[in-house]
């Protein structure tokens, strides 16, 4: 719109300029004018008139490419950060899925190893005759899954030096219990007060698999406290 207001004022100022400097301008001699001077002058007047106009254009061009480049700017940018926004979406449902998935593997596994036959141990008691004997001696149980189906083959081993372990069932159905007892072996000192009471569990379900369970508790005067419970297969056994 300037440019246009400029083209407009400046041709008006031309022509005001020319008939100024032409006054008196004589009518009747454009009239008896030959076509040829007459078109030689229109030619020589306005001339300068259609230059003025043409740079103007240019001007008017370059602004407008200008204003197209910057727009091809901005619609770049625009596609840059929407490119940028859709890594950050694809980058945030990947780590979503990855969670996800590590999420249900875990639950999974859990579920799965809960599946296994395993024992539940029960807190080991301090018998209070043996203690006023002083001799150290507990008693504890350890219950089958009810998840799970009925174990063969039970064979429950003390780890604990100088102590023994009475014997267990060899066949346990799921929810029963196996009692045990730890007490000194025959020539052990008959105080001794072990620093843990570890037992190695193995065993056999019905599909033949077999399994070991490590369970330790540390005792104290009147019981013990559990410390871990691990069970696992023995894998490439049948």
């Amino acid at each position: 719109m300037k440019l246009l207001a400029l083209g407009i004022s400046g041709t008006i100022t031309y022509l005001l300029v020319v008939l100024v400097l032409r006054a008196p301008f004589d009518l009747d001699t454009l009239r008896t004018m030959p076509i040829n001077d007459l078109g030689d002058a229109l030619t020589g007047v306005l001339g300068p008139v259609g230059i003025f106009w043409l740079i103007l254009g240019f001007y008017q061009q370059g602004r407008e490419l200008k204003q197209n480049g910057e727009a091809l700017h901005l619609q770049a940018e625009e596609l840059r950060n929407a490119v940028e926004q859709h890594k950050e979406m694809v980058a945030a449902t990947r780590d979503g899925l990855e969670f996800t998935k590590a999420r249900h593997e875990e639950e999974r596994s859990v579920a799965e190893k809960l599946r296994q036959p395993h024992f539940i141990p029960e807190t080991p008691s301090e018998d209070p005759d043996a203690v006023q004997k002083k001799v150290r001696r507990w008693w504890g149980a350890l219950k089958l899954s009810s998840q799970t189906g009925p174990i063969h083959d039970l064979v429950v081993i003390c780890q604990q030096p100088g102590f023994q372990l009475g014997e267990a069932k060899a066949n346990i159905e799921s929810g029963q219990k196996v009692e045990f007892c730890i007490s000194p072996m025959e020539g052990a000192l008959r105080i001794a007060f072990p620093r843990t009471l570890a037992l190695v569990v193995h065993y056999r379900d019905s599909n033949g698999g077999r399994y070991q369970q490590v369970i330790i508790w540390e005792p104290g005067f009147g019981g013990a406290t559990l410390v871990s419970n691990n069970y696992s297969p023995l894998s490439g056994q049948k």
